[in-house]
């Protein structure tokens, strides 16, 4: 049987202990994208909603002022963008 020399042992430590480091570098990576990409879907969630709200509000007034008619349409709309902003609210 044939010993190990103290020089490979020390050597195959050092190799291990280098890809650790790298595996728990790309592990902060993927976890860092995953989060940035989940705001940036919250962000775009949003926008959408925000949109979406303008659109819907410029097709109710027709540019024209709010009135007792189409007040109960264009609060529907505010709760409906309410509704999407608290989902995905932003914390401090």
């Amino acid at each position: 049987m044939r010993e190990k020399s103290a020089n490979y042992n020390g050597t195959h430590m050092c190799h291990l202990a280098h890809w650790k480091q790298r595996l728990i570098a790309w592990h902060s990576v993927i976890v860092d994208g995953s989060a940035r990409r989940f705001q940036a879907q919250k962000i775009h969630i949003r926008a959408t909603a925000a949109i979406k709200w303008v659109d819907r509000r410029n097709a109710i007034l027709q540019g024209r002022k709010p009135t007792n008619g189409n007040i109960a349409l264009l609060q529907q709309a505010d709760n409906t963008l309410r509704s999407v902003s608290k989902f995905f609210l932003v914390p401090p």
